[in-house]
């Protein structure tokens, strides 16, 4: 996670040829997109526990990404999203549980 979130905030290294290459920004949004999904992989699996309709979670899992990707102190913000997360996922099974 950390490599890959390092990797959103560096500028592109994608160099654009003289050549007008139509497939080259498809190319470079699609790898962009992958490496997103593969850094934001664990915040995207929690609507679909908690309930893909459920708009606070989807807004609070945006917001996290989003904190993420465009803080300076990125990884420090997905260790605190990451406690967070299974501190929420505690109080859920307690929940479940009957204890609380």
């Amino acid at each position: 996670k950390a490599r890959r979130l390092a990797g959103c905030g560096e500028p592109s290294s994608f160099s654009h040829p003289a050549s007008s290459d139509f497939g080259m920004p498809w190319r470079y949004g699609v790898r962009l997109g992958i490496d997103c999904a593969r850094c934001c992989i664990g915040l995207m699996a929690i609507p679909l526990v908690v309930g893909i309709m459920d708009l606070r979670v989807m807004g609070a899992v945006a917001v996290a990404i989003t904190a993420e990707r465009l803080a300076p102190a990125g990884m420090h913000v997905a260790r605190g999203v990451g406690v967070a997360s299974v501190g929420a996922g505690v109080v859920l099974l307690a929940r479940a549980a009957g204890l609380g």
